[in-house]
C-alpha cells in the first residue's frame, strides 16, 4: 500500500548553518556512520483529536535501530540521522495519546508494536542506464520516503489477539532545497512544524485510520481470533534477529551469493580476489582450469577482516551495524557532471590587439552517494 502526498508551493527553506559542510574525498566506503551527523526533530501536540472506545493505547518498538528514525541527505551535503529527543517510541506513544481520546475504562487496550518507521531520501532513484547515456544532472528534486510497518494487537486480561497490520510507503517530491528535519513549516496560520514532523504525524494517524473508523465489536473480534501471550509475540517479532550474522562472534570469509548465505553467515564461495576502480567493482573466481572469471550475480562479500560488503550500483559498500541494523554509505545511482571553464584573455597593450580568453568543458561520471539502510525482510536497502 503506498499512499502519496505533495508538498509543494510553501516551501521554499533555506539550509541550516550547521549543514553547510561537505563530504571530503574519502573512500567511498569507508565513512563511518559513527561520523554521521544528528537532527532532533520533535512531535508537538495533534491539532486534532479522535475518540475511540478502547482503555488505552500503548507503542512497542522492535525495529533493528531503536536509536533514530531515519536520515537524510541533501545533494552532496553530509548525511544526517534523524533522532527525537526522548527516542521514538515515548514520543510517538505520547503523541498518540494526545491524539487519541479513549472513551472506555474497562474496555480493551490496543498495542501497537513498530517494525519499521524509517525515513529516506532519494531511495528510489536507480539508475541503470549506460555511462554513455547519462547527461548532466541538473535536478534539484528530492524525493522523501517513509516506510512504515505496524502491526496492532487487542489485550485484555494477559490475552492478546491480532488485529491488523499497517504497511504503507509514504512518499513526497520536494522540488527546490530545504532543510528536511532542521528548519519549520507554518501552513494555514498553525503551529511552525518541521517537515518530518508533519511526515510522521500523518503516518501515525493514518496508521490508526481503521481503527477509529470501524464499528469495533471487541468480544465477537475476541472470540474469533487465537489468543497469544505477550511472550509468544515478543518471541515471533524477535525471531528475525536470531540468526547466525547477528549472533556468531567470527564470520566465515566468502562471497555470499544470496541475501540468505549473508543472514546464516555460510558463503558459497571462499577464495576468490576483488579489484576496485572509480565506478565499478569486480570479484574474480579461479576455475579448475585457471581461468580467471568475473562473478555478475553477486549479493555481497566478507573479507579476512570481518568486515562485510553488499553490492550496490556496480560496487561493494562496507554494511557497518548498529544494534540489529546494518548501514552503508553507497551508491544506487550513477551521475554524469558537466564543468565548463572559462579563462579571461590578455587585454591590448600599445596597440597590441591582445589574445581573446579561452574556454574548456569536461565531463565526468561519479558514484552518487547517500546512506541506505538494510531491510530484514527482503535483503535490499532503503
Amino acid at each position: 500500500m503506498i499512499k502519496r502526498f505533495l508538498f509543494t508551493g510553501f516551501i521554499c527553506l533555506l539550509f541550516n548553518t550547521s549543514f553547510s559542510q561537505t563530504i571530503s574525498s574519502q573512500r567511498k566506503e569507508d565513512l563511518n556512520i559513527k561520523k554521521f551527523h544528528t537532527t532532533i526533530v520533535s512531535l508537538n501536540s495533534p491539532e486534532d483529536a479522535v475518540s475511540i472506545p478502547i482503555r488505552s493505547i500503548s507503542v512497542v518498538d522492535v525495529r533493528p535501530d531503536s536509536v533514530a528514525i531515519g536520515f537524510y541527505q541533501l545533494f552532496k551535503r553530509d548525511p544526517r540521522f534523524i533522532l527525537t529527543q526522548t527516542g521514538f517510541r515515548t514520543e510517538s506513544e505520547q503523541y498518540i495519546n494526545k491524539y487519541v481520546h479513549c472513551s472506555k475504562s474497562d474496555s480493551f487496550s490496543v498495542i501497537m508494536v513498530l517494525k519499521k518507521f524509517w525515513i529516506s531520501t532519494d531511495v528510489h532513484k536507480f539508475d541503470n542506464r549506460k555511462l554513455q547515456d547519462i547527461e548532466e544532472d541538473t535536478s534539484k528534486q528530492i524525493s522523501l520516503s517513509l516506510f512504515t510497518n505496524i502491526e496492532f494487537y487487542l489485550s485484555k486480561d494477559s490475552g492478546y489477539y491480532a488485529l491488523y497490520r499497517f504497511d504503507s510507503v509514504f512518499s513526497a517530491d520536494i522540488k527546490v532545497a530545504i532543510d528536511i528535519a532542521g528548519n519549520t513549516i507554518k501552513i494555514a496560520g498553525n503551529k511552525p512544524r518541521s517537515f518530518a514532523e508533519l511526515m510522521i504525524q500523518d503516518a501515525l494517524k493514518t496508521s490508526l485510520s481503521k481503527l477509529k473508523t470501524t464499528d469495533w465489536k471487541w468480544n465477537a473480534i475476541v472470540s474469533s481470533k487465537r489468543r497469544f501471550t505477550w511472550h509468544e509475540i515478543e518471541t515471533h517479532e524477535h525471531k528475525v534477529f536470531e540468526i547466525p550474522v547477528l549472533k556468531d562472534n567470527l564470520l566465515t570469509p566468502g562471497v555470499y551469493l544470496t541475501f540468505e548465505e549473508f543472514k546464516f553467515n555460510r558463503p558459497s564461495i571462499t577464495e576468490f580476489e576483488i579489484t576496485k576502480d572509480k565506478l565499478n567493482d569486480f570479484i574474480y573466481v579461479k576455475q579448475s582450469d585457471g581461468r580467471q572469471i568475473s562473478l555478475v550475480d553477486v549479493w555481497g562479500y566478507c573479507d579476512s577482516s570481518n568486515q562485510i560488503f553488499i553490492r550496490s550500483n556496480h560496487n561493494f559498500f562496507r554494511l557497518q551495524r548498529r544494534q540489529n541494523a546494518f548501514y552503508i554509505y553507497g551508491s544506487n545511482q550513477t551521475i554524469h557532471e558537466i564543468i565548463n571553464r572559462q579563462w579571461g584573455g590578455v587585454p591590448p597593450t600599445n596597440g597590441s590587439p591582445g589574445i581573446p580568453g579561452g574556454s574548456s568543458k569536461s565531463d565526468d561520471y561519479t558514484l552518487l552517494l547517500k546512506p541506505f539502510q538494510l531491510d530484514w525482510e527482503s535483503g535490499k536497502l532503503y
